[in-house]
C-alpha cells in the first residue's frame, strides 16, 4: 500500500491511501456462488452487479465478500462520469423493469438537517458530491439510504441519477473494488 500525502495551503494535509491497481483491465477471480458474468472493470475499478434482490444492510455485508478478499463495498460513485459509466453497465442487467441500485451512501438517522456520506468514510465525513434526483433528498418516512435510479419516473435510462429510500426496501445492488480513497 501506498501512502501520498498532498499539502493544501500549507495549513491543511489531505492524506489518501491507494491500494495496489488490479491488473490493467481484470477483476479479481470470482468468488464461490458468484455470477463470472457480472464481474466488470470500468474506469480502473472491478464492478459487480449483484442481481439478487436484498435490503440495504444484506446488500452491503455482500459487496464485503463478493470480492474474495477485504476492500470490496457498495458502490460509491464520486463524480458524473463514473456514476454514469457505471449505471450504464447496471442498465443492461436490469433493464427498464428493476432499474433500481443500492450505492454506497446513507444518512445519519434522525439527524437534522440530513447528512449524507459515503460508507467508506463513515458518519462524520462529508459528502462531496451528489447527484440526487429532483426534490430529493426529500426523506418519505425513514430514507436514510441511497439508490441509483433514473429519472422520468425511473424509465429514462440517459440521466442516471440518486433517490433516498428506505433501507429495508428491495433493490439490486453494486458493488466495487480498486483504489482506495479516503475523505
Amino acid at each position: 500500500m501506498r501512502m501520498i500525502a498532498f499539502t493544501i495551503y500549507s495549513f491543511a494535509i489531505i492524506s489518501f491511501a491507494m491500494a495496489d491497481p488490479l491488473p490493467q483491465g481484470k477483476c479479481p477471480t470470482p468468488v464461490s456462488g458468484s455470477n463470472p458474468a457480472n464481474y466488470h472493470h470500468i474506469l480502473g475499478r472491478c464492478y459487480y452487479f449483484q442481481t439478487t434482490i436484498m435490503n440495504f444492510t444484506d446488500a452491503m455485508d455482500e459487496c464485503t465478500t463478493i470480492f474474495g478478499t477485504p476492500g470490496g463495498r457498495l458502490f460509491e460513485p464520486r463524480n458524473t462520469e463514473v456514476n454514469e459509466e457505471v449505471a450504464k453497465k447496471a442498465s443492461a442487467f436490469s433493464g427498464p423493469a428493476n432499474p433500481r441500485w443500492w450505492i454506497g451512501i446513507r444518512a445519519v438517522p434522525d439527524r437534522m438537517p440530513r447528512h449524507f456520506y459515503y460508507l467508506s468514510g463513515g458518519p462524520f465525513t462529508s459528502l462531496p458530491y451528489g447527484y440526487w434526483l429532483p426534490n430529493e433528498p426529500n426523506d418519505k418516512g425513514g430514507e436514510d439510504c441511497v439508490e441509483l435510479g433514473w429519472t422520468g419516473g425511473f424509465g429514462d435510462d440517459r440521466f442516471p441519477k440518486w433517490n433516498d429510500k428506505e433501507c429495508s426496501g428491495s433493490r439490486l445492488s453494486i458493488c466495487e473494488q480498486g483504489h482506495e480513497v479516503i475523505w
